[in-house]
């Protein structure tokens, strides 16, 4: 079983969000948390727990069995979202997709919760479309993709889709007092080394879901450019590097980048799972990505 938590609040990107749920959610093995932060920007907590209630109404407008709960949580926002994220599956928030220099400095909440949050957390931009039939596609990377390739496998089977497992690779360049300076200029080196990668996190997926089809693709350039070019993706998973919004910017994260311009959904993954919850509450489920029951 797999509990959405879905962060509510009046922006478009967040209704995105549970439009989403919406199409992923299973409701003979799933359950759906809609949540919503008290006390923040002065808004009339009435007025929230409406919006909650509206939300409630069209998942099970579309999910009659569903089970869906409300909540309100007293704020801050970010520090509320991340301590819930150590029992949680899922967490689903809409991402607003202003600049990255605006969302470092101010720090948007899906950008700081990504950085920190325990459990698996899926950004869904303004201007995502509920039409995606592409497949979900997994950023490999061996320094943050090991927990990332399970969720992505596992979203896959839910979906009914092939999973992509994508590699970006590029020559070496070093930064000195003279600028960048290429340090080898054998492709073919790099190349071998990315698809040596790709085949042992074929492998690794395959051991777990044997009945997934998969795709490897090998690009040249970076690991943003070769992902915002996939066509048409049901969903990209990412394994993450960094703590903070700030850092990610400062960086270049690649989630980031997705983030404020892709239109798909982005899946940002810790590297240390969240536990699972040792009883089942009201709001709460055992912990996972549970696959989509055909």
């Amino acid at each position: 079983m797999t509990t959405f938590d879905v962060g509510i609040d009046d922006t478009a990107a967040a209704w995105n969000a549970l439009e989403w749920v919406d199409e992923v959610v299973d409701p003979a093995h799933d359950a759906v948390r809609l949540l919503t932060i008290d006390g923040m920007s002065g808004e009339d907590l009435e007025w929230a727990e409406e919006r909650l209630q509206a939300a409630k109404q069209r998942l099970l407008h579309h999910h009659p069995g569903l089970h869906v709960v409300r909540a309100v949580i007293e704020g801050p926002t970010v520090r509320q979202l991340v301590e819930d994220s150590r029992t949680r599956d899922v967490l689903v928030l809409g991402g607003r997709q202003t600049h990255r220099f605006a969302a470092a400095i101010s720090g948007r909440v899906a950008e700081r919760v990504v950085a920190q949050s325990a459990a698996p957390v899926v950004v869904i931009p303004e201007g995502w479309m509920r039409s995606a039939e592409g497949p979900v596609v997994v950023g490999v990377d061996s320094g943050s993709a090991g927990r990332a390739l399970e969720v992505a496998a596992s979203f896959a089977e839910r979906l009914g889709r092939r999973l992509v497992l994508l590699r970006a690779w590029d020559l070496p360049f070093a930064q000195t007092p003279y600028g960048m300076i290429l340090t080898d200029d054998d492709p073919n080196f790099w190349r071998e080394g990315a698809d040596l990668e790709l085949a042992a996190a074929q492998r690794a997926v395959h051991r777990r879901h044997a009945a997934l089809t998969i795709e490897r693709q090998s690009r040249r350039g970076s690991a943003a450019d070769a992902l915002i070019a996939v066509q048409n993706p049901a969903l990209i998973v990412l394994g993450r590097r960094h703590r903070s919004a700030a850092e990610a910017f400062l960086t270049g994260s690649v989630g980031e980048r997705l983030m404020h311009h892709g239109t798909a959904p982005v899946c940002v993954v810790g590297d240390v799972a969240a536990p699972a919850p040792a009883t089942r509450s009201d709001s709460t489920v055992s912990s996972g990505v549970a696959a989509k029951a055909s």
